[in-house]
């Protein structure tokens, strides 16, 4: 009997034995924080952004605190849209250091429990960014933002938060802008229109209107539709999407403004050559673009998420280029006449920005999107290839050709004769260049038999004065004299 108890009693204890030995074991794994100097957290366990591998709870907590103070003297968490910016001041973020070693996972990466102030955080970025008072921010993606960004107390860097990331996406669509065309809708656009009439775009998405009309062809028989007539729709939906935060992706234009556009919002579209005209969606909301044909006339409008701004293009101070006159002759032309077979238009540069208003109309960001340039079309005027001084030269022939007839000069003799033929050919090389060369022979004195009396008489004249004048004196024998007495 008392053999029986000995052994009972070797049993029990033994089993105490393998209990406490197990429970020693089993302790720092799963109480890696208790109160006992021998007991620390494993290798590789984090917190935060500390290494709390070898250390006690008390030692790991000491070292979390110390690392959250350097972070709030060190780190500034931003938000920032466009070239604003809001700073968000360490002191609305708190911190559970404690909590954090207690719940602290062994051998792992732990983040550090914190509690953000959304009610400050919220009234910060409001006042900030000048958002309009509604449901616009969305304070759980706020939270989950801030939290994500600091929780395991990365150091900040040049990486705001972006705005448009905190916005509320909202169930309702909210009109952003629109836009209508000034020409009237043929059939290859309704077709497709009717084909399109709304395409959303989620982020990161295009709208392309040359992929949109080669969706049509698949679907529509007979559709047929001209470059002109996409390039319509293509600046209508680039006029409304100017006022949009939509990112312009691809855009050309002509060489002239067509009647259909106005200044600095054509998009022209050229499916021969791959022109196209895309816009992306590069913000955090979707976006719907719809087009229809009311009575004719093409309206597109923009829908999305209520926004906190508004955007609107503007054009600052077009250059204006001068066009210049080029002038050409054509046998085709009447003697005489100037035909104008190209009149001059001026060309243009035109800058266009993008300007971005709070809700108070306040200019928060302009941002340059392109410059248009239109170069000038010269004017070209079409003359006959006679002109004026070879008429005048065709006059003087005529009248020594009367001269001759009539026998006006006929008593001066041969050489009287010989000097008006000469002096004739002086006067018609004073009209063909300008009546510079007679007025040297009259400075010079002249060189010739019978110069110095056509000089004389012809200085500062016209041709058909120096004509008359010519004759007259040919036949008055004192000048007939002195142009004798030169030669010696």
């Amino acid at each position: 009997m008392s053999q029986n108890v000995a052994l009972k009693m070797l049993a029990v204890m033994l089993l105490s034995f393998v209990i406490i030995a197990g429970a020693t074991q089993a302790g720092p794994a799963l109480l890696p924080g208790t109160t006992s100097g021998e007991e620390v957290f494993t290798e590789g366990t984090m917190i935060g952004r500390t290494n709390v591998a070898g250390l006690t709870t008390e030692e790991a907590e000491a070292a979390v605190t110390e690392d959250i103070l350097n972070w709030k003297q060190q780190s500034d968490l931003t938000v920032g849209y466009g070239d604003e910016q809001s700073v968000l001041s360490p002191e609305l973020i708190e911190f559970f250091p404690s909590e954090a070693v207690q719940t602290a996972e062994s051998g792992v990466a732990n983040p550090v429990p914190l509690n953000v102030k959304m009610g400050d955080v919220m009234t910060l970025l409001s006042r900030d960014f000048g958002l309009p008072e509604s449901d616009v921010l969305d304070p759980a993606k706020v939270q989950r933002e801030i939290e994500s960004r600091i929780a395991y107390l990365q150091t900040a860097e040049d990486d705001p938060i972006e705005l448009e990331s905190l916005l509320s996406s909202g169930t309702g669509e909210t009109l952003i802008a629109e836009a209508a065309g000034t020409f009237t809708v043929t059939a290859g656009q309704q077709n497709f229109l009717f084909t399109h009439e709304s395409v959303t775009l989620a982020p990161g998405q295009y709208y392309s209107v040359l992929n949109l009309s080669n969706q049509v062809i698949e679907s529509v028989e007979d559709y047929e539709i001209t470059d002109e007539e996409l390039s319509k729709i293509a600046t209508v939906v680039h006029t409304a999407v100017l006022d949009t935060p939509l990112t312009i992706a691809e855009r050309h234009i002509s060489t002239r403004l067509p009647e259909y556009a106005t200044e600095g919002k054509e998009a022209r579209v050229t499916s021969s050559s791959g022109n196209d005209y895309k816009v992306m969606n590069a913000t955090q909301s979707e976006f719907t673009i719809s087009a229809e044909s009311i009575q004719g006339t093409l309206y597109v409008r923009i829908t999305g998420p209520e926004q906190p701004f508004t955007y609107q293009a503007e054009i600052s101070e077009t250059d204006v280029l001068p066009f210049r006159t080029v002038r050409q002759y054509s046998p085709f032309v009447a003697d005489g006449a100037v035909e104008v077979t190209e009149n001059g238009v001026e060309g243009q540069l035109i800058p266009v920005e993008r300007v971005t208003f709070d809700a108070d109309s306040y200019e928060l960001e302009r941002e340059f999107l392109y410059e248009d340039f239109y170069p000038p079309v010269h004017r070209v005027e079409v003359s006959s290839l006679e002109t004026p001084e070879q008429l005048a030269e065709d006059d003087q022939s005529e009248g020594d050709s009367n001269s001759d007839a009539n026998g006006d000069q006929s008593s001066n003799g041969t050489d009287s004769n010989n000097n008006g033929e000469n002096n004739a050919g002086n006067s018609s090389d004073e009209d063909n260049s300008g009546g510079s060369g007679l007025t040297g022979n009259s400075d010079s004195g002249g060189n010739a038999e019978g110069d110095n009396s056509e000089g004389n008489s012809s200085s500062g004249t016209s041709g058909s004065d120096n004509d008359g004048q010519s004759g007259r004196k040919e036949n008055d024998p004192s000048d007939t004299e002195k142009g004798e007495q030169n030669p010696k």
